[in-house]
């Protein structure tokens, strides 16, 4: 029903082609697929995702529109009644939609939304939660009902037209179901004569965007073909858990009064701060402080992916305005300016909230430029909203440039490859998630900068800003017919140009077959095997397990003269639900660590064999555990890990015998190996690395174990 509302208040809304737009986007599938991870340590890709989660609005605005856009479509033709009550519907002013729905979980709670429409503006949404939203095309006014409060603001149907402005109320039905499956998404009916009469047809509701309800009318008026109201009952079940849905509209078509658009603050009800129109605005100037006009201003935005641009009057002065959503626009903002006829110049500023917690986190460098006056004003929600800046200052500076080759696997130029740059400012003692990840800027790929290759292969980005040391810039090239890639590097400081040449490898795909015996020559029983090129596991599709002779067939691999095949090693549950779901006959789990072989490249070859020879392990470990009188401690637990990574590692735990004794057979030789004595209440508890010894198999270790009153007396005296 909402696409029926959508189509009423305006015929041109797009529709969303799932299958068709996975075939134009081939590049961004494979992406998606493929490359989830970063290649080298200094680059990390493009994650829109993070983008969108990252704002806090922008999150709830995306959910609605990616389920609405996905979710919820009519599959509609030119005789069908849902076709006649979209012709109806588009003929009518006024609308008035009272929506409720309400889910098992919720314990009966009804969750309701009312929705006023009228051509060609006018716009007012009633809350479930009692606030209300009236947007008269002019003005914007958001009613907090129960704090008694109001706040105007402008319309925001310059940025989001109101055929966008209707909510899709389906998003809490459907809201655990994975947007990237591919399911049937219509809506559709059948007519029910039986209870339909002169006045008022009925129809039941077999498919309800991919689900069946129990129980699903539509009833509409016979003469008009107006929907009336809707009542339907649904089951989901997620696979994780089951609930129920029951769902309620009721649809009237009598005109709407005036004044219930009207922006006028309510009587009692105290005014907020009016949110006033978006800006930053500043000037730019060179390096004598002399006003640059003609230059181009670009800001964009960590959390969203627009892009905002002006170019610089006569006075340097610049001011930009959203052209899109407006509740997309926070900090951080990063601002570049520079003049397209010179090159060798750009002037850059950051913009930061000082709240967030990493604006607290010292930075390797300076920002440049004046970031200005920064305002904000708080809403009824008590929530900041960020109104835009002032005053900003860029000053011209010398720019960098970066410029590469883009050569295929036998090192011939390849032309017209898509090349896209971001770049992320480095800071002392932070982890990745603190980072500032930037967007240079280009109006004709949104928040993104993309040249292509020319006929040699060459690609170059000017107007760069120098940055300093450990700053990150990170490239993304495609074509098509190649494997897309990420390169790039961590700076060592401000630099002139910086040439990054990169390679990229055609779509060939090869079948590797092999077996994995180990160093006694034992079969490695449901292993599991993976394809390793550049410097990552490629596909995760593309992975298999050997069977009971260690035999395996990897197919769909990567063609490239650095392709490795990996066994890499399993926990044993791991390796215990790959025996199940294999069906392979396998009564002992051994943890052999990582191994990987080459295989021997040729340019067109399909088929390679390699064998691989993991070596079993063969340490022996010996604790004894006793006390400070030298009593050995029975029923004492020690652990023993083996194992850098914290996904995949070896561990073993066990009690000491009367003797105080603990034996850990077939350790496995890894990088990292440490050991853990509990304290059991009464002893202080000991953690210690274990180091292993080149060619050496057995070990023994003697651990004294002190009382905590022991302990803080030796602590003391020393």
């Amino acid at each position: 029903m909402d696409e029926l509302i959508t189509q009423a208040i305006s015929r041109k809304r797009p529709t969303f082609d799932f299958d068709k737009w996975q075939k134009e986007h081939p590049s961004e599938i494979e992406t998606y697929q493929s490359q989830a991870g970063r290649i080298c340590k200094s680059t990390r890709p493009l994650d829109i995702w993070k983008i969108v989660m990252k704002s806090k609005i922008t999150k709830l605005a995306a959910a609605a529109v990616i389920i609405g856009a996905i979710l919820i479509g009519l599959n509609v033709n030119g005789t069908s009644a849902l076709a006649q009550m979209v012709r109806a519907l588009s003929e009518v002013e006024n609308i008035h939609i009272d929506s409720g729905y309400s889910l098992s979980i919720w314990n009966g709670q009804v969750q309701r939304h009312q929705y006023w429409l009228r051509k060609p503006n006018y716009y007012r949404e009633a809350k479930a939660n009692g606030d209300i939203i009236i947007d008269n095309g002019s003005r914007r006014l958001t009613i907090y009902t129960n704090k008694k409060q109001a706040q105007l603001a402008e319309s925001w149907q310059a940025f989001h037209p109101l055929a966008e402005e209707q909510t899709f109320h389906f998003a809490y039905l459907l809201r655990d179901h994975n947007i990237m499956e591919k399911f049937k998404s219509e809506i559709e009916i059948s007519p029910l004569p039986a209870e339909s009469n002169d006045t008022t047809l009925v129809y039941k509701i077999d498919n309800w965007s991919g689900l069946a309800p129990e129980e699903g009318r539509l009833w509409a008026d016979a003469k008009t073909m107006l929907p009336l109201r809707v009542r339907a009952h649904v089951k989901k079940d997620t696979g994780e858990r089951k609930y129920e849905s029951d769902i309620k509209y009721e649809f009237n078509y009598d005109r709407i009064p005036d004044e219930f658009f009207s922006t006028a603050i309510p009587e009692g009800f105290t005014e907020l701060p009016q949110i006033k129109p978006f800006t930053l605005s500043g000037k730019v100037i060179d390096e004598h402080r002399q006003p640059v006009s003609g230059a181009v201003v670009y800001a964009t935005f960590e959390s969203s992916i627009y892009v905002l641009n002006d170019v610089t009057q006569t006075d340097g002065t610049f001011a930009l305005k959203p052209v899109t959503k407006k509740d997309q626009i926070e900090l951080p903002i990063f601002i570049r300016a520079f003049r397209p006829d010179d090159t060798s110049h750009v002037a850059w500023t950051f913009l930061r909230d000082p709240e967030d917690r990493r604006t607290k986190l010292e930075l390797l460098g300076t920002i440049a430029g004046d970031p200005g006056k920064i305002e904000f004003v708080t809403d009824g929600e008590g929530r900041r909203v960020f109104t835009g800046a002032e005053e900003i200052v860029l000053k011209m500076e010398p720019a960098s440039a970066i410029t590469g080759t883009v050569t295929d696997d036998e090192g011939n130029p390849i032309p017209n490859v898509a090349v896209t740059i971001e770049g992320e400012l480095s800071q002392k003692d932070r982890s990745r998630s603190d980072s500032y990840e930037i967007n240079f800027g280009d109006p004709d790929d949104l928040w993104r900068w993309r040249v292509n290759t020319d006929k040699q292969g060459k690609y170059t980005f000017t107007n760069l800003p120098q940055l300093w040391e450990k700053c990150i810039f990170s490239l993304h090239l495609e074509k098509e017919g190649y494997w897309s890639k990420y390169d790039g590097f961590a700076n060592d400081g401000p630099f002139q140009t910086q040439t990054v040449d990169v390679q990229l490898f055609r779509k060939n795909l090869v079948t590797v077959t092999g077996r994995v015996v180990d160093n006694h020559g034992a079969s490695v029983v449901c292993c599991r095997v993976y394809n390793f090129a550049h410097g990552k596991d490629w596909d995760i599709t593309t992975k298999t397990v050997t069977d009971e002779q260690g035999y395996f067939k990897l197919e769909n691999c990567r063609a490239a003269p650095d392709l490795k095949i990996k066994i890499r090693a399993l926990s044993e549950h791991e390796w215990d639900f790959d025996r199940k779901k294999y069906n392979i006959d396998a009564d002992e789990f051994v943890y052999y660590p990582r191994t990987q072989v080459p295989i021997d490249y040729k340019p067109g070859k399909k088929k390679y064999h390699v064998e691989i020879t993991p070596e079993r392990p063969d340490i022996t470990i010996e604790v004894v555990v006793a006390d400070s009188a030298g009593k050995a401690i029975p029923g004492h637990k020690v652990r023993l890990r083996a194992g850098a990574n914290r996904s995949f590692y070896w561990k073993e735990e066990t009690a000491t015998d009367e003797n105080g004794r603990v034996v850990f057979t077939e350790v496995p030789r890894e990088e990292d190996v440490s050991m853990k004595v509990a304290g059991g209440g009464k002893f202080e508890q000991v953690r210690m690395p274990v180091e292993l010894i080149p060619g050496k198999k057995e070990y023994k270790i003697e651990v004294i174990l002190l009382t905590e009153e022991e302990y803080k007396s030796r602590k003391e005296d020393q």
